[in-house]
């Protein structure tokens, strides 16, 4: 199935996260699957994506870290800068380090979405707890354009340096 533009007033606890003030020029969209997935799409014009799936298991503060670490894809136009960098790394093939940096880039990319998320929301355990949900599920990546270039932080990774950010708080 196809993702169609969400327009709201079907699923409660979405609708609920969307109403931040953030989110109000958030281009949306939404594909029923079981499987909890979130990524962000587009070269020119990034929108978000989300399954039913995602929705039905998140709680209202989950899906908004979960959508700040996808506005923050889309603010960084991270789908076109990822794209480039997976061109570079195919058109320098020959050099065994071009893979290894568009790896280390990717992570980049994800740290940075995620402190995208914690700046906004400033609750990084509910960033953690959508990854942990996610990660228990089954879903271990959530940008579909980096699988390839599949950088190196794990969920665990991800989940330790956001409750790292907490540590630091207190």
């Amino acid at each position: 199935h196809l993702p169609l533009k969400y327009i709201g007033g079907r699923l409660e606890n979405l609708d609920a996260a969307l109403a931040r003030p953030q989110f109000r020029h958030l281009r949306l969209r939404l594909f029923d699957s079981p499987r909890p997935l979130a990524f962000t799409v587009g070269l020119w014009n990034p929108q978000v994506v989300l399954s039913e799936g995602i929705v039905s298991k998140l709680s209202q503060e989950e899906l908004a870290a979960v959508l700040s670490h996808e506005l923050g894809h889309v603010q960084s136009r991270d789908p076109l800068r990822l794209a480039v960098v997976r061109f570079l790394a195919d058109a320098l093939w020959f050099l065994p380090v071009a893979r290894s940096l568009a790896a280390d880039f990717a992570d980049v990319v994800e740290a940075a979405a995620d402190d995208w998320a914690v700046a906004i929301t400033r609750q990084p355990v509910d960033l953690a707890s959508a990854l942990v949900k996610t990660a228990r599920a089954g879903v271990q990546q959530s940008i579909p354009l980096a699988t390839p270039l599949a950088g190196h932080l794990t969920v665990e990774d991800r989940v330790e340096r956001l409750l790292g950010l907490v540590n630091r708080k207190g």
